[in-house]
């Protein structure tokens, strides 16, 4: 065991989001674009049960940390999460009405969760972190990137705005609660490992599924492309392999010089899209 780390997260702040899809919202909301719309669903149909077992893995541990500020943290994580099940629950209930293959996913990505759940919950917590690590550096280089809410129809900006704020925000706690409890690098280095080649296994599979439930059947070429345009040279993801890396550093910690002025500008764009969201409701 390790002592408890001194970086902690920033203000964490759970919210509600703000009103999103409806049954007019384009099946295709992302740039009009099925194909990179579908990576955005089969992210989205593994939240609910993933964003519990995020929950769950660092709760096991809240009596181990005692309270003080990662107390705070958490009790903040785990708020925030649980809004993040409950808002993409119903975001994948409006998938689900326009794509007869959804459902099958959905339950497929409940059932790997099961799965994890049987491991030793230092493990468990690992995964979290390692998945944790993932949807942060997604979150960030949305954020950092407004073309792609600009591509997006208005009625998901703001969801996947407010997602990926609050995945910023907390990013560190259930690495900070690991470091307090386990801090084996050993174990988190492997299971990211591990847990990389299934989430990407995954990613691709859950696109192709998706597309062919909307009727299309994928062509190779357009596959590439849409991964591309997101984690090529100019894509907003391009940044991922590198931060990827760095977890694998023994001295590796989220946190990251200048995040306080990242989270500034993040929570302005949000409240930004938010209100207008607002305003057309």
């Amino acid at each position: 065991m390790t002592p408890a780390p001194e970086v902690h997260a920033p203000s964490i702040v759970p919210r509600r989001p703000a009103p999103h899809v409806r049954a007019a919202t384009p099946r295709a909301w992302f740039a009009g674009d099925p194909y990179r719309t579908q990576v955005f669903h089969g992210m989205s149909l593994g939240f609910p049960s993933g964003e519990q077992f995020f929950v769950d893995s660092v709760r096991a541990f809240r009596a181990r940390i005692g309270e003080g500020r990662l107390a705070d943290d958490v009790r903040a994580f785990i708020s925030q999460e649980m809004h993040h099940s409950r808002a993409h629950a119903e975001f994948n209930a409006w998938v689900r009405a326009e794509n007869p293959a959804a459902a099958a996913l959905e339950e497929k990505a409940t059932r790997d969760i099961d799965v994890m759940r049987s491991l030793a919950p230092e493990v468990q917590l690992a995964i979290t972190c390692a998945l944790e690590h993932f949807t942060a550096v997604l979150a960030e280089s949305l954020l950092e990137s407004p073309e792609v809410f600009e591509a997006m129809h208005p009625d998901v900006r703001a969801l996947w705005a407010w997602h990926a704020l609050e995945e910023s925000e907390h990013k560190s706690v259930a690495f900070d609660v690991y470091q307090s409890v386990c801090g084996r690098y050993g174990l988190r280095a492997a299971v990211m490992v591990s847990t990389t080649v299934l989430f990407l296994r995954d990613l691709v599979a859950y696109q192709l599924v998706l597309l062919r439930g909307e009727g299309i059947e994928p062509e190779p070429a357009e596959v590439v492309r849409s991964v591309l345009q997101l984690v090529g040279p100019n894509g907003p993801f391009r940044t991922m392999p590198g931060r990827w890396l760095e977890y694998f550093r023994p001295g590796f910690h989220p946190r990251r010089d200048g995040d306080a002025a990242r989270l500034e500008r993040a929570r302005a764009f949000y409240e930004q899209l938010r209100a207008a969201r607002a305003q057309a409701t």
